[in-house]
């Protein structure tokens, strides 16, 4: 029994994978439930057995799409005290991800999803911003709130309030236009040199001080630390 269930379970997830290639190529609406029992190699009488319905499936594709190592590795940087060096370390940690990271398959099948659902209704994206980066933003906020109060950031009105989205949306920007392998943009410098221009734009952008930046911005030492 025990046995059967878990090869159920891994049915279940091998359809979910399969459907996330399929609904960012297609998006919902264009997508058939033909096309997602190809995809995963099944019936459509068995992707109904585990799912009644094409708006269950996606559903339950978006929620696999923040994994629990992702999330375990947000909430090591979330567990940070509000600070200058916090926000430092937020923006180095975004850009990072967004700049170096190697894209894996299921990523890239994430951000296809995401720029689709920008296009579309932004349902997709208006979850997956709520369940991972809904408390980056919030840190964000606090962070930079603790570095005005302590003298390390000027108060930028009219940009204080939006710093954490507008941060952010540089990060996707860039992400987009260096996602495919030949990058629509054209840089001579190294990535992990781009990244640190890209982090000191939005520090500084924001309202961080040129001395703070200089104090609590050691990206080399943020690699060594694993952090990058």
């Amino acid at each position: 029994m025990r046995q059967h269930r878990l090869a159920a379970e891994d049915r279940r997830q091998s359809i979910v994978n399969a459907a996330r290639e399929v609904f960012a190529q297609k998006g919902f609406d264009g997508t058939t439930t033909r096309d997602l029992a190809k995809a995963a190699g099944v019936s459509e009488a068995l992707l109904y057995r585990h799912f009644p319905s094409k708006e269950s499936l996606y559903a339950a594709m978006r929620g696999a799409c923040v994994t629990p190592e992702t999330l375990a590795e947000f909430q090591k940087v979330l567990a940070l005290e509000p600070s200058a060096s916090t926000l430092v370390l937020l923006t180095h940690f975004l850009v990072s991800r967004k700049v170096l990271d190697q894209v894996s398959k299921e990523r890239e099948s994430v951000d296809l999803l995401l720029v689709r659902s920008l296009l579309e209704d932004g349902e997709f994206a208006r979850t997956m911003y709520q369940e991972l980066m809904s408390g980056w933003h919030e840190k964000f906020r606090q962070s930079l709130k603790a570095a005005i109060t302590a003298g390390d950031a000027e108060e930028i009105p009219g940009v204080t309030l939006t710093a954490s989205w507008l941060g952010n949306a540089v990060c996707f920007g860039l992400h987009q236009y260096l996602r495919p392998k030949k990058p629509i943009v054209d840089i001579d410098i190294s990535r992990a040199e781009f990244a640190e221009h890209c982090v000191r734009f939005i520090l500084l952008g924001v309202g961080l001080k040129a001395e703070a930046l200089r104090k609590y911005y050691n990206p080399k030492g943020l690699a060594l630390l694993g952090v990058a």
